[in-house]
């Protein structure tokens, strides 16, 4: 086992990860994120029992009785945080073994854990839509009697974030262990959302290109501007930063003509917006806005893939027999960032009408949207 200079767990044996946890010298949260990283959830419960029911690992009876406690606690916790780990046949039967067991002190919290795994594990009825802001309608609510420019872009904000949210929630937070790993299965749900960005993205390029003319073209930018406002006020930075990534993009930053019709007070906004998002300092904008936030948020997600990304690469995984818990750290402190807003829904109603003519917008190539762009508005020739 390796130390720092303060006395904190730099590396250790598998063995001795699980005794220091269990002893209370390992932080909690660390572990229950990254131990899938060393172990799996039958093995990480067969050391709970272990340790929980044998007297032979601790003569003392008041250390017996303040590891069973803390172990309690580890299981509340581990819970709380993925209750998904507790979706399987054999965890629910070493639960069931553990229950069994005759201790008086902890009975009480075996009962209080079993009502907590039935509530996490039961669904819930959804209130979705129940306390939501009242949608806001194009006037003439008729299907095909209207298109995107009649959407409020606050509806518009709602309605990409309801898409882009349920693609969100598909996610494990722990598949972010994985990114630069050969777990291709464990990268799906990540590369999921990586694609809703994109497509996002060419979207809004598309649904501007579609313009007949220079001063359309601009109403459409303008547009879009709005709806990048809005999705920004309500902590929807995944849709944000890709509609951000649109109008800076090659085929729509060089439509200086169509521009020119953008009011004075959208580019200020714009500019307003590209800077809390700018990627300097290493998004320390952005990563502010995202920890000062209380309400629902759906984050850019490639902030934390680059940081996974990092500390992937500088420190190696493990050291003969000895796993790197510093490392671990590292990871859990980034899954720790982004995990809260797995727990926080927006509350917007669905309204199928507007996501059907969001989506009847034909999204082209990117190929494609660079020749549109060049067929739309050609290049200068320079004057020698």
């Amino acid at each position: 086992m390796k130390k720092s200079v303060n006395g904190s767990i730099i590396a250790a044996s598998k063995d001795k990860l699980f005794e220091k946890l269990f002893v209370g010298l390992l932080k909690k949260e660390v572990f229950i994120n990254t131990y899938p990283l060393f172990s799996t959830r039958q093995e990480f419960m067969n050391y709970i029992i272990e340790w929980f029911t044998s007297e032979k690992l601790h003569k003392d009876p008041k250390e017996l009785s303040e590891i069973r406690a803390h172990i309690m606690e580890i299981l509340y916790l581990w819970l709380t945080m993925f209750p998904g780990d507790f979706r399987n046949d054999d965890i629910i039967k070493a639960l069931q073994v553990l229950a069994s067991t005759p201790i008086e002190a902890v009975e009480g919290h075996i009962k209080q854990f079993q009502k907590l795994l039935v509530d996490k594990l039961n669904p819930q009825i959804s209130t979705e839509g129940i306390n939501s802001p009242p949608s806001i309608l194009p006037t003439h609510f008729q299907p095909k009697q209207f298109t995107i420019v009649d959407i409020h872009p606050t509806e518009i904000a709602r309605q990409l974030t309801l898409a882009s949210m349920k693609i969100f929630s598909l996610i494990n937070p722990r598949d972010l262990l994985y990114w630069n790993s050969k777990a291709e299965e464990k990268k799906l749900r990540i590369m999921d959302f990586i694609n809703n960005f994109n497509y996002l993205c060419q979207w809004a390029i598309s649904f501007i290109l579609v313009g007949i003319n220079e001063k359309q073209r601009g109403f459409f930018i303008t547009h879009v501007i709005y709806v990048m406002i809005e999705a920004f006020s309500i902590g929807n930075y995944h849709c944000a930063v890709a509609l951000l990534a649109c109008l800076d993009g090659v085929a729509i930053s060089r439509l200086k003509k169509s521009w020119c019709f953008v009011e004075e007070t959208q580019i200020n906004s714009l500019e307003n917006i590209r800077n809390q998002l700018s990627a300097n300092g290493n998004w320390k904008i952005y990563r502010e806005l995202v920890q000062q936030r209380q309400d629902p948020c759906l984050p850019y997600i490639g902030v934390y893939l680059q940081d996974i990304f990092f500390i992937e690469d500088g420190n190696p995984s493990t050291s003969g027999e000895l796993f790197n818990f510093e490392k671990m750290t590292q990871f859990s402190n980034c899954l720790q960032e982004i995990m809260r807003f797995f727990y926080i829904k927006y509350d917007f109603k669905s309204v199928p009408e507007i996501q059907e003519t969001i989506n009847s917008i034909k999204v082209f190539e990117l190929k494609e949207t660079h020749r549109i762009s060049l067929t739309v508005e050609p290049r200068e020739e320079s004057v020698l």
